[in-house]
């Protein structure tokens, strides 16, 4: 194989790399509970919530106590996104630093 030839399918292997970072960055929602396990939230890979499911007995509780619960689940599932988004990060950071780095 010719250098040409090796540079040609290093950039395809680059460009397969973020292709796939990319798709996995828009298309990775992540899930979080409150530690009750009664509150169950849903976020994009951006971290905005996109679906909340409240067990019934829920709303049996004062105010304060679900929104602390809403919280404290929508917490858990954006930090699985953020740590979703520094692991693609990084494996992006790998397949395109240069050879030998």
């Amino acid at each position: 194989m010719t250098s040409i030839d090796n540079v040609i399918q290093r950039v395809r292997a680059q460009r397969d790399a973020l292709d796939d970072a990319l798709r996995e960055l828009t298309t990775r929602n992540c899930v979080g509970t409150s530690a009750c396990g009664r509150v169950r939230a849903e976020v994009n890979s951006c971290g905005q919530l996109v679906d909340l499911a409240l067990e019934e007995s829920v709303t049996q509780l004062p105010g304060r106590q679900v929104s602390a619960l809403i919280i404290e689940a929508a917490n858990n599932a954006a930090a699985g996104a953020s740590e979703a988004r520094r692991a693609q990060f990084e494996a992006l950071t790998r397949a395109l630093s240069p050879p030998g780095d």
